[in-house]
């Protein structure tokens, strides 16, 4: 193996660890000094939107002189040697950088006794910054095969930049599109909110029944050790599980007493015209089938399709016993309240027939954790 590739190796070895620009910038100035005995080197990178080169490090240059770089941009149109390495991607050695015309004057100064070495990053066929390398007059010209090694390094270097360049965006273009969602999922909740609370307040009884059924069903589907996604999923079809009851007449709403069989068949369409009311919005799709069969009981006898068991979804026998327990705490124009010691017994009394048996042990093993209640 060659002197030349076993120190590319190494360099790209260095190169390849770092973790940002900054580092990549800040590792090949301090390769190229130590590789080559640069006198010092210089890194710009291009601003894809002004087109002009931006000073990023400038290693081994006396400090009096470091203003003149850090405020001096480089640009295509005024420069010709900056037009040259944009067009041609081709290194440039100049040797006698007194008289080039390649040069601002500012730059003929600095480098009046220095012989200049400019290279372009390039990476996925796209330049994006410049490196100079500079040299003592005192000192032999750079060899090729110290300019073989000089390219493969900026070009490497050029790589790792733009692979992370690439990384960032895409993270940042992430967490827009984050950013994004989370506005738009708190605006769909406000709203779905909103629109909960509307059916709650078609009835003083019932004011913030919803929000307290999404609780509970999220509260028991946590204790269950359901997955986050799901458990959002349930959240929304508690809260929006009796959206159907809108189209319900108020009276049957408010009546101070337990429907007739007369009026009992109006109020069992709620399920189905609440999905009705859904159906046509895209991101509610997964939420109905909780909505659709809250009213379903274990043993069959539920409505609106007399489902039994595990037929029954999972959301629907949380939101099930979420909602029950929520109108037995609560008072109503036809009942007292239970308390929640009762409104427990009262579940597990109809475990397994009306309830899923599963569903009432987590909840209740919640409720009497959190009141201290024996087991």
């Amino acid at each position: 193996m060659g002197p030349s590739i076993g120190r590319i190796i190494e360099h790209s070895e260095e190169i390849s660890r770092t973790g940002s620009v900054d580092e990549v910038v800040d590792v090949l100035a301090r390769l190229l000094r130590r590789t080559v005995k640069s006198r010092w080197v210089a890194v710009y990178l291009l601003d894809r939107e002004r087109r002009d080169f931006l000073p990023a490090l400038v290693s081994g240059l006396a400090d009096r002189y470091l203003p003149l770089f850090q405020d001096t941009l480089l640009r295509p149109g005024s420069i010709p040697l900056i037009r040259d390495l944009l067009r041609k991607r081709q290194h440039m050695l100049i040797t006698d950088t007194r008289n080039s015309e390649l040069l601002p004057p500012i730059f003929r100064r600095l480098l009046r006794h220095l012989s200049l070495l400019a290279i372009p990053m390039v990476a996925r066929n796209q330049v994006i910054g410049a490196v100079f390398v500079t040299r003592s007059l005192k000192y032999p010209p750079f060899s090729e095969e110290e300019i073989a090694i000089i390219r493969e390094m900026v070009s490497y270097a050029a790589l790792t930049a733009s692979h992370i360049q690439l990384f960032d965006e895409s993270l940042e273009l992430a967490l827009d599109n984050a950013r994004h969602y989370e506005e738009m999922r708190a605006l769909f909740i406000s709203t779905v909110s909103t629109l909960a609370n509307a059916i709650d307040a078609k009835s003083a009884w019932t004011k913030g029944h919803s929000e307290r059924v999404m609780q509970i069903s999220a509260t028991i589907a946590r204790e269950m050790g359901l997955p986050e996604e799901r458990i959002e999923r349930i959240k929304l079809a508690g809260l929006l599980h009796d959206i159907g009851k809108i189209g319900i007449i108020e009276a049957l709403l408010e009546k101070p007493a337990l429907l007739s069989e007369d009026e009992f068949p109006p109020m069992r369409l709620h399920p189905g015209k609440g999905v009705a009311i859904l159906a046509p919005i895209e991101q509610l799709t997964d939420i109905l089938p909780g909505i659709l069969s809250h009213h379903e009981r274990i043993d069959g006898t539920g409505y609106p399709s007399g489902l039994k068991g595990d037929e029954i979804p999972l959301e629907a026998r949380i939101i099930a016993v979420a909602d029950s327990f929520d109108a037995m705490v609560s008072e109503r124009p036809y009942k007292s309240a239970l308390s929640p010691l009762d409104a427990l017994s009262e579940l597990e009394l109809s475990s397994g027939s009306q309830f899923d048996s599963e569903v009432v042990s987590a909840f209740c093993s919640h409720l009497r954790r959190t009141l201290s209640m024996p087991q």
